[in-house]
């Protein structure tokens, strides 16, 4: 057995090669994290900013035959009729006080039930229109939420969403019946599916709405299959709903719940003033008018109901009054 003064030499020599080893190996695993951490890596979307234009060609009489037929591929459920059972029954004054979103978390109405009138317009600018005339014929006023992502608003390309100026006429003619304007909001199923910034095309938006003469405060999330698919929510676009997170689609990242209610310009999301007692047209529910009204009924003075509605499910009449061609 050799002695520890035999074995210094050879120590000595082999010392700087298990440095030089150690070096390597540490080289190696430092490597290996760097570009691990790179294939795992998800690049992060929704950053373009030009997202909003302005289309100032397309006609009135254009948008709404361009709406019509892809009306033409949906069925309603409801008729005018039933909706104008519904204002019957709301404008007993003694039991009910009918308000827009705008009003709704400013009043309080411990003697009456208080009623909001909620308008999804996904697809039918018309029947919205004839439904605030009914409304005004009986004093009152609902919200009517538009929504950028629909047929009647624009021409969605890769992008951007160009709106079509001409619709501002038709929305006019419901805010000047005593209507709320609000927008009907798709934040975040643009955001993934159009790789836009959210906050840059809503404060556009909005400019251009309010610089044409529609003050607008409120919005509401619409409800989105792909969404639903994903597992997210258009109304986790705002932080008051406490989803801060992300989703991953088609190769990116994509971050919700970043910045509140306000920063996108609103004053409320009417998802966040609305309580448990609701009615709604989604599902077959309720039938047909007298089904809604019986609903109403069972509310007693000091509720606070979200009735909604989405006025492309209400025109079942408009199809069976329509003239054959000849």
């Amino acid at each position: 057995m050799l002695g520890n003064d035999l074995l210094t030499p050879y120590t000595q020599h082999l010392t700087p090669i298990f440095i030089m080893l150690k070096i390597l190996a540490m080289s190696c695993v430092l490597l290996a994290t760097i570009t691990g951490g790179m294939a795992d890596e998800v690049p992060e979307g929704g950053k373009r900013l030009d997202a909003f234009a302005v289309d100032k060609e397309t006609t009135l009489e254009q948008v709404l035959e361009k709406t019509n037929r892809y009306l033409a591929t949906t069925k309603p459920r409801l008729r005018l009729d039933d909706y104008v059972a519904i204002l019957e029954e709301l404008k007993d004054t003694s039991r009910y006080q009918v308000v827009t979103a705008g009003e709704f978390a400013k009043t309080q109405t411990p003697d009456k039930v208080l009623v909001f009138l909620r308008h999804d317009v996904d697809g039918a600018p018309e029947t919205a229109l004839r439904m605030a005339r009914e409304e005004n014929k009986r004093g009152m006023k609902g919200s009517y939420f538009f929504r950028p992502t629909a047929v009647y608003y624009g021409q969605r390309e890769a992008h951007r969403i160009v709106r079509y100026a001409s619709m501002d006429e038709h929305y006019r003619k419901i805010q000047a019946l005593g209507a709320e304007i609000g927008v009907h909001t798709d934040l975040l199923h643009m955001k993934i599916t159009m790789d836009i910034d959210p906050l840059a095309f809503q404060k556009e938006e909005l400019k251009y709405w309010r610089d044409n003469g529609f003050p607008i405060v409120g919005s509401v999330s619409n409800g989105d299959a792909l969404l639903r698919q994903l597992g997210v929510n258009n109304m986790w676009t705002f932080s008051e709903f406490g989803k801060k997170g992300f989703v991953d689609y088609k190769g990116k990242r994509y971050t919700y719940g970043d910045h509140s209610v306000s920063d996108f310009g609103f004053e409320y999301e009417a998802y966040r003033i609305t309580q448990n007692k609701h009615i709604s047209d989604i599902g077959l529910t309720y039938k047909n008018g007298a089904d809604f009204v019986a609903a109403f009924r069972q509310f007693k003075p000091g509720d606070r109901v979200s009735f909604l509605s989405h006025p492309m499910w209400w025109r079942a009449d408009e199809i069976e009054n329509k003239p054959t061609a000849p």
